[in-house]
C-alpha cells in the first residue's frame, strides 16, 4: 500500500495545521482509500511551533522573560525529557546575551531620544531623568542635549 505523509504548515488566519492535515487527509481519503495517510503538522517557527511540539510530545514550560522592549512578559517555551547542564548552560549565556542586547537598545534610545520626558529640564527630575545636561552620565553623546 502506498503511504502519503502530509506535513503543512498552518493556514494564516483560517486554519491551524492540524486542521489542514485533517482536510487532506479527508480528500485523499475520500478519493483514494487505497492510500494509507500520514499526518505530521508542523510551523516555520511562528506562531504554531509551540502547538506543533506540544502534538510532538514536548511539554510546555511557563516562564518570566524581558521582552524585545525591555519590558516583562510571561511566556513559554517546549520541552521534552530532562534538561543537561550543558544545556542549562547554553540557555544561560544566550539570555546573557539577549539581555545585553536589550540594555545596549535602551541605551542607544536614550542617546538619540534623551533621559525621557522634557530631558534636561526640571521636569525630567521628577520622572527619574536628569534635571539638567551637567548632571546627565550620557550628556557628551546625547542627541538630545539643551
Amino acid at each position: 500500500m502506498a503511504t502519503v505523509l502530509l506535513a503543512p504548515d498552518k493556514f494564516k488566519g483560517s486554519l491551524t495545521a492540524a486542521e489542514v492535515c485533517a482536510h487532506l487527509a479527508a480528500g485523499i481519503r475520500a478519493h483514494r482509500p487505497d492510500i494509507e495517510v500520514a499526518t505530521a503538522p508542523v510551523a516555520d517557527g511562528g506562531d504554531g511551533l509551540l502547538d506543533a511540539c506540544v502534538r510532538a510530545g514536548f511539554e510546555l514550560v511557563d516562564v518570566d522573560a524581558v521582552g524585545a522592549t525591555g519590558a516583562a512578559v510571561r511566556t513559554h517555551y517546549a520541552r521534552r525529557g530532562d534538561v543537561t547542564p550543558e544545556m542549562e548552560a547554553y540557555t544561560a549565556r544566550l539570555a546573557e546575551t539577549y539581555e545585553a542586547k536589550v540594555q545596549f537598545r535602551k541605551f542607544t534610545e536614550t542617546l538619540i531620544e534623551g533621559c525621557g520626558p522634557g530631558c534636561g529640564t526640571e521636569e525630567a527630575k521628577g520622572q527619574g531623568g536628569c534635571d539638567s545636561c551637567s548632571s546627565c552620565a550620557v550628556a557628551s553623546a546625547c542627541g538630545t542635549k539643551r
